[in-house]
């Protein structure tokens, strides 16, 4: 019976964001207490000048309320991170600025919270490397679904990566 719940939660979490296509990214973590986030963007490579488009669906399994305890009027934080020798260091996090009003919001039993980011790709972003994009509840840092892209700094540098 536990099998059949999670493939009915997986299920309505791609629905949630929709359908994927060829070039989609679909990442998805969940906690213990039953809190779900799944996040998608629609392609794996962009340009910079483009945008990101991010969406992310929240979902609460469990069998009560939530409380979520943000610190900021930001629900959600998106963060892009560049690979080191040691890890991965943070290079932007979205949105830059929030209302720095400490308000808790609270995701019903069996509901899911949807929302979409825009990130614009910016002139200052790292190209030619994989970079890893998180996606993270305000107050819940604990999941932070995520996963690679890549930033070509022209069009040309995208078509001529394509061709190798």
């Amino acid at each position: 019976m536990r099998r059949i719940a999670i493939v009915f939660l997986i299920v309505g979490l791609v629905s949630a964001v929709g359908c994927r296509q060829p070039d989609e990214m679909l990442w998805h973590a969940q906690a213990d207490d039953g809190l779900v986030v799944a996040a998608g963007v629609p392609h794996r490579n962009y340009v910079r000048g483009q945008t990101v488009t991010i969406v992310v669906a929240v979902r609460n399994t469990s069998g009560g309320d939530m409380i979520i305890p943000a610190d900021s009027g930001a629900l959600v934080y998106a963060t892009l991170w560049r690979r080191t020798a040691i890890g991965f260091e943070q290079v932007k996090r979205y949105p830059q600025t929030a209302v720095m009003v400490a308000a808790p919001w609270k995701l019903i039993s069996g509901k899911t919270y949807k929302c979409t980011l825009n990130l614009p790709v910016e002139p200052d972003w790292p190209t030619g490397e994989p970079l890893k994009l998180t996606i993270e509840l305000n107050g819940r840092n604990d999941l932070a679904p995520g996963g690679l892209i890549q930033v070509f700094a022209t069009q040309a540098d995208y078509d001529k990566a394509l061709k190798d």
